[in-house]
This record gives structure tokens, sequence and C-alpha cells, in this order.
């Protein structure tokens, strides 16, 4: 199944080198993801995820075979990105 970016007007897809995220679990994180989303009314599903290049460098760690991991904390914040092909 291939992944998409959920954020409104970012139409990034799996097998474009970026790295996927499936929302947070953790209630008040998981609220302020979706309202970055930019969708009124909109609610993440399991399968929603929003792709690396809507966060900054210094949201990242690097794990096991160099996959990089989003940092608990990590919020969504860059919303002008260019599609990857």
């Amino acid at each position: 199944m291939s992944r998409h970016c959920c954020i409104s007007g970012c139409q990034n897809r799996s097998g474009s080198g970026l790295s996927f995220h499936q929302f947070l679990q953790e209630t008040s994180l998981r609220r302020a993801w979706t309202l970055r989303v930019g969708r009124e009314g909109w609610l993440p599903l399991k399968n929603s995820h929003i792709c690396s290049q809507h966060f900054t460098s210094d949201s990242f760690l690097t794990g096991f075979h160099r996959r990089q991991h989003l940092k608990p904390d990590a919020l969504p914040t860059i919303f002008d990105v260019q599609l990857q092909s």
C-alpha cells in the first residue's frame, strides 16, 4: 500500500526517498498535528501520515541502520514544500 502525505496541498508519496510518520497516540500532540494538516474538520485515521519534508532537521533522531525517527515532541512546521519525484 502506498503512503501519501495528508498535509493539505502536499502530494508526496512513498517511493520518493522521504520518510512518512504516523500520527502520535499522545492526545495533545495528536491534536496539534491534526490542526497543522490544514483541512477543516479532518481527523486522522490509523493509516494517515505526514512526510518528512514538513519537519525541521532537528526534529529527527538517527536510529538503527541510519533510519530517521521523529523526536517524541516533534511538530510539523514546514508547509511550503516541493513535490519529490
